[in-house]
């Protein structure tokens, strides 16, 4: 049971463990993970809205409240008014922008995410997070030929990106059909690039290799 004072600042007896939230601190007396990552959920929404209260005309208290919705609870609809707040603020904010795509896209709208995410490339365009993000969004939606062309540049602004090697080698897979050509980005012995090389070279009927390259994970 719970029993959340009407202060919003302490509990008391959460599934048999003693707790106290208060609104500067968060104290836990035992070692249950799950009633950890809760409070730590909890936590962060409290945070975020105290920050969209004491600060609505800044669009960083929108986005934190936007994404506790979006990461914390998992609810699409307030993130989304949380970001377009941020947007109605500063319509050129570029995390604004791309916390806007997150939820066309996990809501099934690669196309209106790609749009918006091209609208921070031009903006922004060194910005190897979102293009990484483009070409992933691309590669959702199907569109494999702008996939690899973002995921490509994504890499040669930051070439340490594993997922975007990742996701180059499956957008060359699905828009050439070559197993061999999609293994060209995945350089290195990273667990990661080594599985996934792994998996193309069964691709290609080439077992003894893929079982020594993925012996060593």
């Amino acid at each position: 049971s719970s029993d959340l004072i009407a202060s919003g600042e302490s509990f008391a007896d959460i599934d048999g463990k003693p707790l106290r939230l208060r609104a500067d601190s968060l104290c836990v007396h035992g070692d249950n993970p799950e009633l950890l990552a809760v409070l730590r959920r909890l936590r962060a929404r409290l945070d975020a809205e105290r920050a969209a209260q004491l600060a609505p005309e800044l669009p960083a208290a929108q986005l934190a409240q936007g994404y506790s919705a979006y990461w914390g609870r998992g609810d699409l609809a307030t993130a989304r008014q949380a970001f377009d707040r941020a947007l109605a603020l500063q319509p050129g904010n570029v995390d604004a922008l791309m916390a806007s795509a997150f939820v066309l896209r996990r809501g099934g709208d690669p196309e209106a995410a790609a749009a918006l995410l091209e609208k921070v490339r031009l903006r922004d365009p060194r910005n190897s997070v979102a293009l990484f993000e483009l070409g992933n969004t691309y590669l959702i939606a199907g569109n494999f030929t702008q996939a690899v062309k973002w995921l490509e540049q994504a890499l040669r602004i930051d070439p340490d990106n594993l997922n975007a090697r990742f996701f180059l080698s499956n957008a060359i897979l699905f828009s050439t059909g070559d197993p061999k050509a999609a293994m060209d980005p995945l350089r290195g012995n990273d667990p990661y690039m080594q599985l996934q090389r792994g998996t193309l070279l069964v691709y290609q009927r080439r077992y003894r290799e893929a079982q020594a390259e993925v012996e060593g994970v």
